[in-house]
């Protein structure tokens, strides 16, 4: 519905779209375990590191506990506690069933303003994306416009992808790092993020753990760990 708006139409729809989640942020959020929120928790400090797990469709279309018949059991949960047991402030929620990526991407964009206002440096701030959560966190690096926030995305670029975000006005801008498995459909990001006009960094790593696309289906340490890594790199 959304996909073919001008930055101009993507801009009116973020003006109309802040106050309403900047409400929404201080009246629904509840802790979901240790240092795991469902949107950004009313206590910001500057010196924790924020992090933004965006799930794949599946999550959205079957909720927490999706099972693909290919793939099986997407561990949303455990994704999510894997990175709250790093250290990180883990913001994260199944979106609704019918939410479209620009519009939520909008909801994202409000939530990372609300951090750097609150003093919470760029470096910071780190958008996960799998799947199509990819796609959201990519939206979000077009309307955000900063080069220090940092972007990873795991299994998102596919021809499809690249079409997506192909003929953009904005500049495409951050810190990226693009995780992909040898076995699944989409592949390296080099095209689309290495290419990027404000670009702070492009790091790639892929994947031959021969599971397809289900090596986003769970916090394999194959990901995980050069991840985390990733993510602390100052």
């Amino acid at each position: 519905m959304y996909r073919n708006l001008s930055s101009r139409s993507l801009h009116s729809l973020k003006t109309f779209f802040l106050p309403l989640a900047s409400m929404m942020l201080l009246n629904t959020n509840r802790m979901m375990g240790q240092n795991s929120y469902h949107s950004v928790p009313e206590n910001i400090d500057p010196n924790h590191t924020y992090l933004f797990y965006l799930h794949g469709a599946i999550v959205q279309q079957q909720g927490a506990n999706a099972v693909s018949e290919q793939f099986g059991p997407y561990e949303y949960n455990s994704i999510v506690e894997a990175f709250a047991k790093l250290g990180y402030q883990v913001i994260s929620e199944v979106r609704p069933k019918n939410a479209e990526i620009p519009e939520y991407a909008v909801k994202v964009v409000s939530e990372i303003d609300r951090l750097l206002e609150n003093g919470v440096p760029p470096g910071k701030i780190v958008l996960v994306g799998a799947s199509m959560g990819g796609y959201i966190a990519i939206e979000a690096a077009y309307e955000l416009g900063n080069s220090n926030l940092k972007f990873a995305v795991l299994g998102v670029c596919s021809d499809y992808a690249f079409n997506y975000f192909s003929n953009r006005e904005q500049d495409l801008c951050g810190n990226f790092f693009s995780i992909y498995e040898n076995s699944d459909q989409p592949g390296s990001c080099n095209q689309l993020l290495n290419s990027a006009t404000c670009q702070g960094a492009f790091k790639e790593l892929a994947l031959s753990m021969g599971n397809g696309h289900g090596f986003l289906y769970k916090p394999y340490p194959d990901w995980i760990g050069p991840l985390s890594q990733w993510i602390n790199i100052k």
